[in-house]
């Protein structure tokens, strides 16, 4: 730190190396991404353009995510002043985060089944193992369910569970209890 008072150029350049990329965005407001964007001029092209995209709040039933476009596309003069959300549905999105903050489409019996992944932590597990476990408890879920009628024929098996999003889900309860702690 006290190499930073006496060279001004180290201090920038340490600044800098704290700095988050663009690329890097991903909290539970918004995240980075590629968004379709349909050329209405040019035949309906369509081009994947970089964006930060967060949750809709018009219409999140039907298009999901608001974009904002990383750079601007031309528009005539008249309309340069009016800012334009464009809100687009999950199909014309690609979220880049493996894990994004804001996307919280797990299924319902997944989302009950990683409420244990604490308690098979704490117990000394890794998160391997602890992956195995939970995907074994959902597979055993699913099958009562199917036999006992409570989910229609066609429905889907829900996706197995991944070291990533128990990684993401305990890491996501630990800020909710140290967000309580040090709000009190």
């Amino acid at each position: 730190e006290g190499y930073k008072s006496v060279n001004l150029r180290y201090k920038a350049w340490a600044e800098d190396q704290m700095v988050k990329g663009l690329k890097d965005l991903n909290d539970d407001r918004q995240c980075f991404g590629w968004a379709k964007y349909v050329h209405e001029k040019d035949n309906n092209t369509v081009e994947w353009r970089p964006a930060v995209i967060s949750k809709a709040v018009k219409d999140p039933a039907h298009k999901p995510f608001k974009v904002k476009w990383v750079q601007d596309p031309p528009k005539p003069l008249p309309q340069v002043a009016e800012e334009e959300d464009h809100e687009l549905d999950r199909t014309s999105v690609l979220l880049v985060p493996r894990i994004p903050k804001i996307d919280d489409t797990t299924h319902p019996i997944v989302k009950e089944i990683l409420g244990q992944a604490r308690l098979l932590r704490m117990s000394g597990k890794s998160d391997w193992e602890i992956e195995a476990n939970l995907n074994r408890f959902l597979d055993t879920k699913w099958e009562e369910a199917k036999a006992s009628s409570n989910v229609p024929e066609d429905a889907v098996k829900p996706p197995r569970i991944t070291v990533d999003q128990i990684r993401g889900f305990l890491q996501q309860k630990e800020e909710q209890t140290t967000g309580k702690l040090f709000s009190k």
